[in-house]
């Protein structure tokens, strides 16, 4: 296969790459439920916002649980971790949304689309080492 063959350097490394690919499975169903909620259901963008990334939060975390990270222990603990990193990327994400679609007067959708890879970057940073690390370690165990 051939992210196998992926050198892992910085950004490039296996593990990053499987991320990308299960974090852009979770983006897809947080933007299609984004607009789904925004314009089919009236919903305001930032309540929109904070429900759609949820669902990503959820599908990310199985996906990565099983594929990228290969973990098995402490599941809810690093589930609690992973949706606190999580929150931490929605409230940049809601910063960012804010200040584009009501302070420059983006489109929301436009507003979402540019908050989606600041968002990525800042998440795999801080899942690989936190959610994803040496969780007896993290507990002091």
């Amino acid at each position: 296969m051939v992210l196998k063959h992926v050198k892992k350097t910085g950004l490039l490394s296996r593990e990053f790459v499987y991320y990308a690919v299960i974090g852009l499975s979770g983006v897809v169903l947080d933007f299609v439920l984004f607009v789904l909620l925004t314009r089919v259901f009236g919903i305001d963008p930032l309540i929109s916002n904070f429900i759609s990334i949820s669902a990503g939060i959820i599908n990310n975390f199985l996906l990565n649980v099983r594929f990228t990270f290969k973990v098995t222990d402490h599941l809810w603990h690093r589930f609690a971790l992973f949706y606190g990193v999580g929150f931490l990327g929605i409230v940049l994400s809601e910063i960012l949304l804010s200040g584009l679609h009501y302070g420059l007067g983006l489109s929301d959708v436009v507003a979402k689309l540019a908050t989606l890879p600041v968002i990525l970057v800042f998440q795999f940073v801080l899942n690989k080492f936190i959610s994803f690390g040496d969780i007896d370690k993290n507990l002091g165990q």
